[in-house]
């Protein structure tokens, strides 16, 4: 009888265990999390990936071992070389010699009288007439009618960059007042080039080429003497701007259910910082977000309303590149998206007082839905926000009118290594956005931009409803 009833017992227990996965993760389910986001942890911080500056040595090791990592859980590639999305960064561009400028038989020089601007093409000759089109601004509301009547296809253009208008009246040239917006207007109409001058000082455009891959496709020089006396001059110019760059990448895998939507979850691992620590929770996010990846593909009966990509990006403190090249690439226009969640930020967690905040801006069918989650008793704290931090690489989905969660961890007290367990206090957070996801996942459909109110700002979007996420 004793023996019935310990047999009894015992599946009993496994059935409330395997009850208990199912929601918040089980304490079986959260050691064996645990125990993946201390190995990786333990890998990430060894000598060889933990100098992870972006374009360096250590850097490439760290992709490499994430798409390791992202072939054992089974992600499917959708770059070659697996898992890796390359990306050009130029880390120099400088006008040449060679760069030269003519005006009707009279020589410019090289930085002291002219210099190529950024928008400019990094080569381009162009030999001919120029067109003196004043302001450079067709505009009937404004009255200004700069092109009409002067034919500039196939020509360089002479354009003042200053507004034709007083400070006070000013405004009513905003629209036209970026440099870039009469770049393309000019282009718009056929010139073959451009020479920017300025009767206002206020607009005298930055000698420092930006390091850019992309640009007007067109040489575009600014010159620092008043050309508005030159009617129809004949130009030889010459572009010479040399352009160095290195070779990054992003890591990119996905859970392929065939969906008609897709789930974008994000980190990044690249690294600039100078303390261990700041290094340390850098690993943190990155173990949290592959664990989070291998969660989601374990779990396929939770997970099928969705596609999910998992893009571990470079370049976070240099401008996001990472981000914005998957965002601007022809990979990402071939996704429906449905919504974002970032990790943004899993830093050094102790027993003290756990922090999971989840903030985020835009709307999604998913978030309407939303039911109410039990809070762990461990995580101490569960904090909601309706913003972004504006250093944050969530910023750059909003930007893009993309719906996005940002998921951070912290602790309140400064944390004490020797009672921290590594990997247990992630694998907390890690189960309890499972769980956030698995409930999001019931509630799938394409994300449509909201309608914007007559004289709002273009980018606005409708506040996530995250009272109904927890209360």
């Amino acid at each position: 009888m004793k023996k019935h009833i310990s047999v009894l017992s015992i599946l009993v227990l496994l059935i409330i265990s395997t009850q208990q996965s199912q929601a918040q993760g089980s304490f079986w389910g959260r050691n064996k999390v645990a125990k993946k986001i201390n190995r990786d942890m333990k890998s990430l911080n060894k000598e060889g990936l933990n100098e992870r500056k972006m374009g360096s040595a250590d850097e490439l090791h760290t992709a490499i071992y994430l798409a390791e990592q992202f072939a054992k859980i089974g992600l499917d590639s959708l770059q070659s070389p697996a898992y890796l999305q390359t990306i050009n960064v130029p880390t120099l561009r400088m006008a040449q010699p060679k760069t030269m400028l003519t005006i009707s038989g009279r020589v410019f020089t090289l930085f002291s009288n002219f210099y190529p601007i950024s928008q400019s093409s990094n080569n381009g000759k162009y030999v001919g007439p120029a067109v003196n089109v004043a302001f450079g601004i067709e505009d009937p509301g404004l009255d200004r009618a700069d092109y009409t009547g002067k034919d500039v296809a196939g020509k360089a253009v002479i354009i003042n960059l200053a507004l034709p208008a007083d400070q006070k009246s000013a405004v009513r040239y905003s629209a036209w007042e970026a440099l870039e917006d009469r770049v393309a207007y000019a282009k718009g109409r056929g010139a073959k080039a451009i020479l920017f001058y300025s009767s206002d000082a206020n607009f005298i455009p930055e000698g420092k080429l930006a390091k850019v891959l992309e640009n007007s496709n067109i040489p575009i020089l600014f010159v620092t003497q008043d050309l508005s006396d030159m009617t129809d001059p004949i130009v030889d110019l010459n572009v010479d701007i040399m352009l160095i760059s290195e070779m990054t990448q992003n890591v990119i895998g996905k859970i392929n259910n065939n969906a008609k939507t897709t789930v974008l979850i994000t980190t990044h691992h690249d690294n600039t910082y100078t303390t261990y620590e700041d290094l340390r929770n850098n690993s943190r996010s990155v173990a949290s977000f592959l664990a989070l990846a291998n969660e989601i593909k374990s779990n396929p009966k939770k997970f099928g309303h969705n596609d999910y990509v998992f893009a571990s990006f470079t370049g976070y403190e240099n401008n996001k590149i990472g981000a914005s090249h998957l965002l601007n690439s022809s990979l990402a226009k071939s996704f429906t998206l449905n919504y974002i969640l970032s990790i943004d930020e899993f830093t050094n967690l102790d027993s003290n007082h756990q922090i999971l905040t989840l903030s985020g801006i835009g709307s999604s069918p998913a978030f309407t839905t939303i039911s109410k989650l039990i809070i762990p008793k461990k995580i101490n704290t569960f904090t909601i926000q309706n913003n972004l931090e504006s250093s944050s690489e969530s910023t750059i989905y909003y930007d893009n009118f993309f719906p996005v969660l940002s998921a951070t961890a912290q602790s309140k007290y400064t944390a004490d290594s020797k009672r921290a367990k590594p990997g247990r206090h992630e694998a907390k957070m890690v189960c309890f956005l499972t769980d956030i996801l698995a409930d999001l996942d019931m509630k799938s459909g394409e994300y449509k931009k909201e309608g914007v109110p007559e004289g709002a700002p273009e980018k606005v979007l409708t506040t996530i409803p995250f009272t109904r996420i927890l209360k």
